[in-house]
């Protein structure tokens, strides 16, 4: 089953939540949507294309995540500098080619 909600159904439905969650490009999504929704889902996942990265879900979220370890050596420098926050346990941030 798959059911998009807008911003303003979270707010009018403060009892739902759903086991996954799927942000596309979270990046440009709203903040406030990205925190409340969050808290109601038991896995949060997103895509991004790299943007600007003092956006608060980057501190938030994005750069509290870290590869698996089996794929740590095969990302890219460049990705695990970024990933600066405090990590979250379980926060993983995966990369396709």
């Amino acid at each position: 089953m798959f059911r998009l909600w807008r911003q303003e159904e979270v707010a009018e439905n403060p009892g739902w939540s759903v086991r996954l969650l799927y942000i596309d490009e979270i990046n440009t999504a709203d903040i406030e949507f990205i925190r409340e929704s969050a808290m109601r889902c038991d896995y949060l996942m997103g895509t991004l294309n790299p943007d600007v990265p003092n956006l608060p879900v980057y501190k938030e979220y994005i750069n509290c995540s870290r590869p698996p370890s089996e794929w740590e050596e095969e990302t890219p420098k460049e990705i695990l500098e970024e990933l600066s926050g405090e990590p979250i346990p379980g926060c993983w941030i995966l990369r396709t080619d």
